[in-house]
């Protein structure tokens, strides 16, 4: 059989030829798509793979198999790859991957031979399709993900099969790029690790060997790749036998090396004196495949490997002492008075290095403190919210259909319980699935779900936000389940179940309709479009369009995430992040992989664009639920939804996870940066509440946990619930305290004077914007003030860092 595979796959072969002519392809994967609706038995499925991994073997039929439509709407590959990635049994995945195996590396298998993978042969145009076609239907998220997951008794098989696939792959650049970026050789690396089974072990060596050659074509180094060989323990054992021996060497052939080496440096007279001074020495000349030059290169390699950050670039390196790399001192302290302290005394090491604005952004947005709950048991359930970016007003919409407006945002920030006055109540008669007011705050879009009761479809509305009545809407748009504002306000972007559409804002007519067919059968349902900062491009369900070019897709973006492919554009313009894959939007490759946005259902940034907020998927509303082992921890994905994540915009570091311990629906930053909104599910209730944080702030006595008591529970108020209002602000009276008496604790406010003020000018010097502080607490050194840093700072909690340092009695005096 393996002498016909190579015939097979360069020949016309007529068997297969004629089931392309006869259109039984076509027939053939009906067939197959319909056995997990029918619910077949597992080996209806598994033969019907087998003979297409024999009709395979004929490169003639991989583009057929990759472009046909079936009756369902998926395409071929895509049947072939969700059988691979969603079947419970271990045979019919197998015989899905060797159909996969065939149509994207036997070629590269074939061109060599000898097992050397180090080098790129030279691809046909109809395999460079069939790698097209494996990233539109998500194939590296399936592949990776089977090997992640991968468990039985036939786990090495399932993984060396897609270590091969991923072989023919690498030969692409693009994608070679994107698997070193995904970090598949520490995946790899660490499955080497895993415990071996006796009775798979040849099943392991065989993995083992196709993976090492794996990492070696994704990391370039293929002449090194023995060192990934054995684990750890191995190359310990190693190791102490090398300490141990005894090494001699001839020398007579270190003279001879030592006079090649003063030949070759111009020393003839020095050399000619060692040949006469070495009895022994040969006369003739030789040719040795090694140098003095080389042995001495090695060795200092062999050093400079040794350091903890070695760099490309070294001066001379001394042959008299140990090399080691240059370590620099920390550039930054941890502390965060010591910080502020050396920003105020002008030290720019300090001041403007990134290190130390991460660790500030660490400091205030890793402290939320609890400041009141909304609720309106008459308006219904929240389920989402909205700031207006330059009025500040708050938007609530409610399952039961109202529209909940607080016209005066001086309330939240005088942090007063009483905000009742303040709100407005609309009817939209309608259940409100999301907001998005414009960012000059004359407009506002409502999204509204569907109701089946009375058979009412999605759809989206545009209000002016001085008339927001149910039968005031200027426009509608029947079918759009959301929709955002452009950045200047002038369009809108909506997405229905299979189109992208951009409508102007005026003459609320279609600017461009971007359908995609090729990945068209992607369930969009909780795919929301958006717009670049430039207001040319669009990003929709994984895919980039240019709006003034509608007809042509710039770039399909590889979808890593079973949870959709809803991506946002960074504010810096250059980057879009797609769950967890930050790419680049000029070359289109993948920068990063950010583990903690991971699921994430949206991405909000904060008015100064340096930090994110993530909430993540609810699991019980994953349309892509279906159990399947393969794939990512239920149990996590549970635990996601009860939090949000805040994750530095510059770095992508994490800052803090704050699990409030219940369901976060949607979440909002006040357009100065001092508050946050958050959307949750009550604690013993059907119900959601809007619940405000001020950001920078602990609940005072409890410095090494979140303030769980008042974000856990709102049963505490049942008792009052006589004392409600309709529109009620909720607190609690140790809160209030904390607020209402600032000056007890040594506490010191840190914020911007206008949340109107320019975003541009976050590094701008310290002393150019105006700022309070009490001259009491200055004279006394309980505060420092930075504009940099929006929260508070107490001497008691300032150590935002691993090390313990604290101010002596002389630094108090410093003001």
């Amino acid at each position: 059989m393996s002498q016909l595979i190579p015939l097979l796959h360069r020949t016309q072969w007529r068997p297969a030829a004629l089931m392309l002519e006869q259109q039984r392809l076509d027939i053939l994967l009906d067939v197959l798509d319909a056995t997990s609706i029918w619910k077949a038995p597992n080996n209806v499925a598994h033969i019907l793979l087998e003979i297409l991994e024999i009709l395979s073997l004929a490169s003639f039929t991989h583009v057929p198999l990759c472009e046909v439509k079936l009756s369902t709407g998926r395409t071929g590959l895509g049947l072939i790859l969700e059988t691979a990635s969603l079947s419970t049994d271990v045979s019919t995945i197998i015989s899905a991957l060797k159909v996969l195996v065939n149509m994207s590396s036997l070629e590269v298998e074939l061109a060599n031979t000898d097992g050397n993978y180090s080098t790129m042969i030279n691809v046909p145009n109809h395999r460079k399709h069939v790698w097209e076609y494996i990233r539109n239907n998500d194939g590296i998220r399936t592949l990776i993900g089977l090997l992640r997951s991968a468990n039985g008794p036939r786990t090495d098989t399932i993984r060396l099969l897609v270590c091969r696939i991923l072989i023919g792959l690498a030969q692409d650049p693009g994608l070679n790029q994107i698997l070193r970026a995904v970090d598949i050789p520490i995946i790899l690396s660490d499955l080497f690790k895993e415990p071996l089974n006796s009775e798979q072990a040849s099943e392991f060596k065989s993995f083992k060997e196709v993976a090492l050659r794996l990492i070696g074509m994704v990391t370039g180094r293929a002449d090194h790749i023995w060192e990934a060989r054995d684990n750890v323990m191995v190359r310990l054992e190693k190791a102490a036998i090398v300490a141990n021996t005894n090494i001699t060497y001839n020398d007579n052939e270190l003279h001879r090396l030592i006079y090649d080496h003063l030949k070759s440096r111009g020393l003839h007279e020095t050399a000619e004196a060692l040949q006469r001074e070495s009895a022994h020495m040969a006369k003739q000349e030789l040719h040795f495949p090694i140098s003095l030059d080389n042995i001495v290169t090695s060795y200092l390699r062999h050093q400079h490997r040794e350091c903890m950050n070695p760099i490309t670039t070294l001066p001379p390196v001394s042959l008299l002492k140990p090399h080691k790399c240059y370590v620099p001192p920390p550039s930054t302290t941890s502390n965060l008075i010591t910080r502020l302290r050396q920003r105020e005394m002008g030290d720019s090491r300090f001041s403007r290095h990134i290190n130390a604005k991460h660790l500030d952004r660490k400091y205030i947005y890793g402290r939320f403190r609890y400041v009141g709950a909304f609720r309106d048991e008459e308006a219904g359930s929240i389920t989402c919210n909205r700031f207006c970016p330059r009025t500040g007003r708050l938007y609530l919409g409610t399952d039961y259909g109202d529209l909940l407006v607080f016209k005066n945002p001086e309330m939240i920030e005088s942090r007063t319980n009483d905000l009742s006055e303040s709100s407005t109540r609309y009817s939209l008669n309608r259940h409100i699935t999301g907001l998005c007011p414009s960012n000059d705050g004359k407009l506002l879009l409502s999204w509204f779900g569907e109701t089946f009761g009375i058979g009412q479809n999605s759809c989206v509305k545009l209000y002016h936000t001085d008339k927001l009545d149910a039968d005031q809407c200027m426009n509608e748009w029947p079918g759009i389940k959301n929709a955002l504002f452009s950045h200047q306000g002038q369009m809108i972007v909506g997405t229905n179940q299979k189109e992208t559409i951009v409508w102007d804002v005026d003459t609320a007519k279609s600017i461009a309709v971007l359908t995609d067919h090729i990945i068209d059968f992607h369930d969009q349902s909780t795919n929301i479009a958006c717009f670049d900062p430039y207001d040319e491009l669009v990003l929709s369900d994984g895919v980039l369009w240019d709006i003034r070019n509608p007809e042509n897709v710039i770039h399909r973006f590889d979808r890593f995430s079973r949870s959709g492919a809803t991506g946002v554009f960074h504010p810096n313009g250059n980057e879009i992040i797609i769950d967890s894959e930050v790419w680049d939007v000029r070359t289109f490759g993948l920068l990063r992989t950010v583990p903690y946005l991971k699921n994430t259902r949206s991405i909000t940034f904060s008015p100064n664009n340096d930090v994110m907020y993530a909430i993540y998927h609810n699991n019980n509303n994953n349309n892509h639920s279906k159990k399947n082992l393969l794939f990512d921890d239920v149990n996590d994905k549970n635990r996601q939804r009860n939090m949000f994540r805040t994750i530095d915009a510059v770095s992508y570091q994490p800052l803090a996870t704050i699990d409030l311990e219940r369901e976060v629906n949607d979440l909002s930053p006040f357009p100065n940066g001092n508050f946050v909104a958050v959307v949750m599910e009550d604690a013993q209730a059907d119900s959601s509440t809007c619940r405000l944080y001020e950001i920078g702030r602990k609940k005072r006595g409890d410095d090494d946990e979140y303030d769980s008591d008042s974000m856990s529970d709102d049963d505490d108020d049942s008792e009052d619930d006589s004392e409600d209002e309709d529109e009620s602000f909720s607190d609690e009276s140790d809160e209030l305290d904390d607020l209402d008496d600032l000056s007890e604790g040594g506490w010191e406010e840190l914020m911007f004077d206008d949340f109107e003020r320019n975003r541009d000018n976050e590094d701008d010097e310290d002393d150019d914007e105006d700022n309070w502080v009490d001259e009491n607490e200055e004279e006394e050194g309980v505060g420092w003030v930075d504009q940099n840093v929006v929260g508070v700072v107490n001497n008691d909690n300032v150590n935002d860092g691993d090390d313990d340092e604290w101010m002596t009695d002389d630094e108090e005096d410093v003001s």
